[in-house]
């Protein structure tokens, strides 16, 4: 062990080359502490330090600090003991698309990547990988600086677990938090929670410690905020969400069980909702049946904030908060976010509701990770300690961010090939860009942000508005660009609509580029939507705008780009020649990355990570249940109707197509999978015979041909392709036999997986590969996989 002369030393020569200096205090810069000795086991030293704490009694009530630590955002107030050397620690930082915390007082801002909902679009599992990692790398530096989360007050200072990622499914698309998850497909938010979770807890610079902790949430079958009428009374602080035991295997649990399983999740928050009467955060089924025994997690466990006083009220099902103390601490639940813990913990300990061994149990699960977070350890050695804050959004960052939103953006229609944008046709032309969007920076990215710009809280003014973005590009084409909003997201000025519709009418504009969407102020956390249409008021404006072009110059191309979290009724467009792109809430570089995409500096790549729905079709949709094939079904794999656009479609400024290998359907050839493994390959070769470089989306698809499942076809599979023109790619994928598996509606019982299947590669769009797959049972390797 150093000794602190020695420490001191090290740190100063660290803070002089460059690497971070860490502003927070360090739990083992002294000597004599025995659970700082790293050649002792890892339970062991916990236990010593355990012991070392103040004790919890039923006589004197469970001391602060003990209270403190198993109190998430506890930091603001306490949690550390000055006599051991004990450090406060906030449990509960979130970083759903970011690091959500302030700049540093020299200028290094977390990055902001796309929502999720984009991220989901992309289909890019490597770079969710990579940004988990990076926002696991600026956390590190950001924590070790001292920085607090983004709020005025700039508390509590962070800690190394995010509240992050967000793998419930997108079951409805009035949901409110739509933005926050990757999509509606089981499969789909299932290797998003393991890629991001993989990337932010794992990094080879030091394997044997982690990088930051993810918690997943919110478990489980978490979708209803409220807060509109046609839900009466109905919020998620009161909702029971009632699943059958079909609903929780084949929809609400997959993600999270990826996450844990294969992405070694360490974090997992319950949510508000009760799950068949028992509120999440007090189930032990969930928390400790579930996600313990079956599934084998061995982290920890927060209540989403004020979880677990609702407990007691609104759910009703404890009489006092005391034995909602009880209900969650002995299901499982570890650390509470909010202060019925640090309240009524002594309570429930003086009345016998718990006993110390429910505290030291849920101490011993929170200390052991901040041990594997290295926290107790010498720091010299750690290479996570010496990540200098320059890694904050890097140049490398920002490029790798450009390149992922572009991929995030979805081309939904483009009749004529109105995109992408070229120069202009002559001297003195323009472009018009209208709409509510043109110059709204903070809601074009989203919720859940950290600081944006250096300096004034809620500042951004370093980042480019649409309007900017566009400019700037189409400036150095010799375009001339003007803009104006014409109308606002919920309320607008027939006048200033007029202004608009003129200014796109003009004889010297020929490209009209109009935004609309919908922002956090119709949906957010604690608000959900009532439909999916646009605002009337935008309805009015965009109405305005096409009629004044069409009345002016048929030849003017219009492009409508569209913000939001999810589904958008625009059905009315698609008898109009307009492209439609769909660009989600992107990230601080989106006006940038828009505009290469419609000036076709890069291809659009994205899909649909949900189904676009008309608005009548959702209005009968049942919000208030759990149950997805109920009446015409949500998501694409129970829905019964015809979407506007359906999950997966993205088009292209190139052209793709797809032939199983070995195999065409002119020639009847057949594909052979062999059987003698639990894994089988199928390869489709994918050629650009369109007239750009371009990257394409081959999604797997499987569906049961041999007896009825509710399931109409489900994703198992997908790639990102990046292929030049006339370029041809094989791609492979391994088909598991697990991949297969499907439930028994009647009984959620898996079925066995011997039997007929038709497996479809696609890219969503004009291609379509099939081959048909039988898995036939063996007594060797119990199911044989064989496709013909």
């Amino acid at each position: 062990m150093l000794s602190s002369v020695v420490l001191l030393a090290l740190l100063l020569a660290l803070s002089h080359s460059g690497s971070c200096f860490p502003k927070i205090p360090y739990a083992c810069s002294s000597e004599g502490r025995p659970w700082c000795d790293t050649h002792r086991p890892l339970d062991e030293r916990i236990n010593l330090l355990i012991d070392a704490l103040p004790k919890p009694s039923p006589v004197t009530g469970v001391p602060s600090v003990l209270r403190f630590m198993l109190t998430a955002r506890g930091a603001v107030g306490g949690g550390e003991d000055d006599k051991i050397g004990l450090p406060r620690y906030d449990w509960g930082a979130n970083c759903v698309h970011g690091v959500q915390s302030r700049c540093t007082s020299d200028g290094y801002c977390p990055t902001s990547f796309p929502n999720p909902i984009g991220l989901g679009a992309s289909f890019d599992e490597p770079s969710w990988r990579k940004m988990g990692n990076i926002i696991g790398r600026e956390l590190r530096a950001l924590y070790m600086a001292g920085v607090g989360e983004n709020n005025p007050q700039s508390i509590p200072k962070i800690g190394l677990d995010c509240w992050s990622p967000v793998i419930n499914i997108g079951r409805d698309p009035r949901w409110g938090r739509n933005s926050e998850v990757p999509g509606e497909d089981p499969y789909l938010t299932s290797r998003f929670g393991v890629a991001y979770t993989q990337g932010m807890q794992n990094d080879p610079a030091d394997p044997s410690r982690l990088l930051a902790i993810t918690t997943l949430k919110h478990f489980a079958a978490y979708s209803l905020e409220g807060n509109h009428a046609f839900l009466g009374p109905v919020n998620r602080h009161n909702y029971d969400a009632n699943v059958t035991k079909y609903d929780l295997l084949a929809d609400y649990f997959p993600a999270f069980e990826a996450s844990v399983r294969e992405g070694g999740a360490k974090g997992i928050m319950c949510s508000y909702n009760e799950v068949n009467g028992v509120p999440a955060c007090g189930s032990s089924y969930l928390l400790t049946e579930v996600l313990r025994d079956q599934w084998g997690f061995d982290g920890y466990v927060t209540s989403d904030s004020g979880a677990v006083r609702d407990i007691f009220t609104p759910h009703n099902y404890t009489k006092s908060d005391a034995e909602s103390v009880q209900l969650a601490l002995r299901a499982g639940c570890d650390v509470n976010s909010g202060n019925i813990y640090f309240v009524h913990m002594s309570e429930a300990l003086k009345a016998r509701l718990i006993n110390t061994d429910d505290i030291y149990r849920a101490l011993h699960r929170t200390l052991k990770l901040r041990f594997q977070l290295g926290l107790f350890d010498p720091i010299e050695d750690q290479p996570f300690w010496q990540i200098p804050l320059s890694d904050v959004g890097s140049n490398a960052t920002q490029q790798f961010n450009l390149q992922l939103t572009e991929r995030t953006f979805v081309l939904l229609q483009n009749p004529n090939t109105i995109l992408p944008l070229g120069p202009p046709a002559g001297k003195d032309r323009k472009i018009a860009v209208l709409g509510p969007f043109v110059a709204r920076k903070q809601d074009i990215i989203g919720s859940y942000l950290g600081q944006i710009c250096p300096g004034r809280y809620g500042a951004f003014s370093c980042m480019l508005s649409v309007a900017e973005g566009i400019e700037q590009r189409a400036n150095s084409l010799g375009w001339s660009v003007e803009s104006m909003e014409g109308t606002g997201v919920q309320h607008g000025d027939p006048a200033e609509m007029q202004k608009a519709a003129d200014m796109a009418a003009s004889d010297d504009v020929d490209i009209v580029i109009v935004t609309l969407g919908i922002t956090k102020q119709i949906e957010s956390e604690s608000r959900d939507r009532k439909d999916v249409l646009l605002p009337q008021t935008q309805l009015t404006f965009v109405h305005t705008v096409l009629e004044a072009v069409q009345q002016a110059n048929k030849s003017k191309r219009v492009v409508v780009v569209l913000f939001g979290g999810g589904s958008i009724d625009v059905g009315f467009l698609t008898d109009q020649n307009v492209a439609v792109v769909m660009a989600w809430y992107p990230s601080f570089l989106g006006p940038q990355a828009l505009a290469r995409v419609v000036f076709g500096d890069t291809s659009p790549s994205g899909k649909l990570p949900v189904t676009f729905y008309r608005a009548a079709d959702v209005d009968k949709m049942d919000f208030l249940s759990m149950h997805l094939h109920e009446g015409s079904g949500r998501t694409h794999r129970y829905y019964k109707g015809d979407p506007l656009w359906p999950f997966g479609h993205g088009l292209t400024y190139t052209h793709f197509t797809i032939v199983l290998s070995g195999h065409t359907e002119k020639s009847g050839n057949t594909l052979v999978i062999r059987g003698d493994e639990k894994t089988a390959q199928l390869a489709a070769d994918v050629t650009n015979d369109g007239e750009r470089d371009g990257e394409e989306v081959i999604m797997v698809f499987f569906r049961r041909t041999d007896r009825p499942t509710r399931v109409f076809r489900q994703l198992m599979s997908f790639r990102r392709v990046a292929i030049k023109k006339g370029g041809r790619e094989r791609v492979t994928f391994s088909l598991t036999k697990e991949a297969f598996r499907l439930y028994s509606h009647v009984d959620g019982a898996a079925l066995p997986l011997a039997g007929q299947y038709e497996v479809e590669v696609t890219n969503g769009v004009d291609q379509r590969a099939v081959c048909s797959v039988t898995i036939e049972h063996s007594q060797v390797t119990d199911d044989v996989i064989v496709a013909k």
